[in-house]
């Protein structure tokens, strides 16, 4: 989206006790009206104006549209957006009172920034009118014309501040849509890409304050939860606000029986710039008192990665525990980077020709290597090549190597790596 659609008008409506639906006023005035078009005419400008009769069901609607964002098209050219309100009380004339302020854009507009404007609205009117019957009292078709005036200018300049009174304040303000963050998994590692110890702290909420000291880049999101005693679906929503944010970014739990696989093409665009190769360098270095290893020789290490190659292997092909390279922060830093890409191992059972059950299969397997402590009924539903190793460990509460252990001597279940 480029930048924000054009409110092209205004207009309140509400339900009169004795004439139903009427529009109490518009910005422009000409914007609606109850009449029907002359059909004669050749004006291609009637076609902007909408005609309540043919919309008024859906302005004021039944007790089941009201109180949510309701969009219609109402002419070829515009679409009216707004969320009727309605109130029961028995001290209204028919113990409701309903209303609704509606917004006009050009057809096909995307209006999305728009509907957080319209719900803010409807929910301060009511307010007001619960409040102090500022919408039903007889003087207040003033009020609510210079009210919509001032909405109506706002777009202008994306935000303003209302004074209602001496009391009340309406604060507006358009902001482009983002996209809704990824959804977030108990076995992935949350990664500060952005300081969050800045002097703001006190503007956190309680569960991101409190779990802030745990994203270290080598906790999962589960193991947050059990170390900050927080429960596991606040850590996730922390989580999730923080990567809407771009505070943090999701890798996989560094374990040396992962494997990775390297995107030579987006290795050498990052590498094109001479700091990037100094920032490489620096950022991998184990001990710095200790001199940095080559950028020749880092290059070589890193293309030495490849699908099939756990980094225990690749580590012990390149000799690293020898050079000064920490080699968790090697490949969260290239994950990070996008040059870096995790292959994960799936695990299906494969049944024999003679159909018995993988169950019992399962179940002497685990226990002829000792792994009493597997939730084995849980297990086997994890076996149908859609759950990787990492998910499995994290929700089995078990190791990698305890799962290795378990499927070695099972040939039915293969592992897909992908």
């Amino acid at each position: 989206m480029k930048g924000f659609p054009v409110l092209t008008a205004l207009f309140y409506a509400e339900f009169h006790p004795i004439q139903g639906p009427v529009v109490v006023c518009s910005m422009p005035d000409n914007a609606i009206t109850s009449g029907k078009p002359d059909s004669r005419s050749p004006n291609p400008a009637s076609e902007d104006i909408i005609l309540f009769d043919a919309i008024s069901e859906y302005v004021i609607p039944k007790p089941s549209l009201c109180n949510r964002l309701v969009s219609v098209m109402a002419t070829n050219t515009r679409v009216i957006v707004g969320h009727p309100v309605s109130i029961e009380d028995p001290k209204y004339e028919r113990n409701a009172f309903l209303f609704n302020l509606v917004f006009v854009f050009e057809a096909h507009a995307n209006f999305q920034p728009y509907e957080q404007i319209v719900r803010k609205m409807a929910r301060f009117l009511r307010s007001l009118e619960v409040e102090s019957g500022y919408l039903s009292s007889k003087d207040s078709k003033r009020s609510i014309i210079d009210l919509m005036e001032k909405v109506h200018e706002f777009p202008i300049r994306k935000e303003c501040r209302i004074f209602i009174n001496d009391f009340e304040t309406l604060n507006l303000k358009l902001l482009l849509p983002k996209a809704p963050p990824p959804r977030v998994f108990d076995w992935q590692v949350p990664v500060q890409v952005h300081s969050l110890t800045g002097g703001n702290e006190k503007y956190w909420d309680m569960t991101i304050s409190r779990v802030l000291k745990y994203i270290n880049g080598a906790l999962s999101v589960k193991r947050i939860a059990e170390v900050a005693d927080v429960e596991l679906g606040l850590v996730r929503l922390a989580v999730q606000h923080l990567l809407y944010y771009k505070c943090v970014q999701m890798v996989d739990i560094f374990q040396f029986s992962n494997i990775y696989s390297l995107e030579i093409r987006r290795l050498m665009d990052y590498l094109d710039d001479r700091n990037a190769q100094s920032e490489l360098i620096e950022i991998v270095k184990k001990d710095v008192t200790m001199p940095s290893v080559s950028f020749t020789r880092l290059y070589t290490i890193l293309c030495g990665m490849r699908k099939g190659v756990t980094v225990k292997e690749w580590a012990e092909e390149n000799d690293l525990m020898a050079l000064n390279i920490d080699i968790r922060r090697l490949v969260v830093f290239g994950t990070l980077k996008g040059f870096l890409f995790r292959v994960h191992r799936y695990p299906v059972f494969c049944e024999g020709d003679s159909g018995e059950p993988a169950f019992p299969g399962i179940m002497d397997t685990v226990a002829e290597n000792g792994q009493q402590n597997v939730d084995y009924v849980k297990l086997i539903n994890y076996l149908n090549g859609r759950h990787h190793f990492d998910e499995i460990c994290t929700e089995l509460e078990i190791s990698a190597q305890c799962l290795e252990q378990i499927f070695t001597n099972e040939p039915r279940i293969q592992l897909i790596l992908k």
